[in-house]
Parts: C-alpha cells; sequence; structure tokens
C-alpha cells in the first residue's frame, strides 16, 4: 500500500491486474474443491441415513451466519452514519438489510 505512489502508472496497472488473476484463481479453486467435495459419497452416505439431523444443523448454521451477519453490518453502518456530515452519503436502514442479505461486508 505504502509502495503505490513510489511506483510507475504501468506497475501499478500490472500490480492491479496481477492480484485480480490470482483472486480469480484462487476462486476458481475454492469452487472446485467445493464442488468436488459435494461429489463425496461418504457424506451422502451419512446424510441419508439422517436426514433429520442434517436439516437442523443446515437450519442452525443459517440462522448462526445470519445473526454473524447482523452483529457485523449494522453496528458498522451506524458508525460509518455518525461519521458522515451529509445525509445522501449514510447507509439507509433499506441498504443495510441489502448489505446484511447478500453478505457483502
Amino acid at each position: 500500500h505504502y509502495t503505490w505512489h513510489n511506483v510507475t502508472e504501468s506497475s501499478r496497472i500490472t500490480t492491479k491486474h496481477a492480484f485480480a488473476t490470482l483472486s480469480f484463481v484462487a476462486e476458481i479453486f475454492i469452487f472446485l474443491y467445493v464442488g468436488m467435495d459435494a461429489l463425496d459419497i461418504e457424506k451422502w452416505r451419512f446424510v441419508s441415513d439422517s436426514p433429520g439431523t442434517s436439516v437442523a444443523a443446515s437450519s442452525v448454521l443459517l440462522g448462526l451466519i445470519l445473526v454473524g451477519r447482523a452483529a457485523f453490518v449494522f453496528p458498522l453502518s451506524f458508525l460509518s452514519n455518525l461519521a458522515k456530515k451529509s445525509s445522501s452519503d449514510k447507509i439507509t436502514f433499506r441498504e443495510q438489510v441489502i448489505i446484511w442479505w447478500a453478505g457483502l461486508m
């Protein structure tokens, strides 16, 4: 970050594209891993033995994720709004709900 202003414009562009490419490749590996993990036969056998447990665990995890997002998004949005002078720059409650639901922070 501190060297960004000390490099040439072409180096900035190259660095930006290199990190964007690395980010894209890392994302591909994550999705490939998740996709291959979903095809694991042993995990599907366990799920077919106890579908109620699987649904309950998934519901609890989804609830925890939503509560965790809310605990993160709404207080930080409130603090951000306190720091902004103009009301047009403030994050509205509707926008906060969208950020919370989409997990954008």
